[in-house]
């Protein structure tokens, strides 16, 4: 048996992993992160949002930057 192997269905992708290959907590936390890729695909963000994203990072970022920098006046 591989360690890894990926089969393809009608409908569905069956993967299957030899448990002596990978830690369990790895593979969780890796169909974790498939998951979270998923609900991001889903969630179709057009450019707006995104560009308003970006404006809250700089205001954020100009109102914190002394405090976390430091003031070096």
């Amino acid at each position: 048996m591989e360690a890894i192997s990926v089969e393809s269905g009608k409908d569905k992708w069956l993967i299957t992993i030899d448990a002596n290959a990978l830690d369990k907590d790895f593979v969780i936390s890796l169909v974790e992160k498939l998951r979270l890729e998923y609900l991001a695909q889903k969630t179709n963000f057009n450019e707006e949002i995104e560009s308003f994203g970006e404006e809250i990072k700089t205001d954020w970022w100009n109102k914190n930057k002394d405090r976390l920098l430091g003031d070096n006046k």
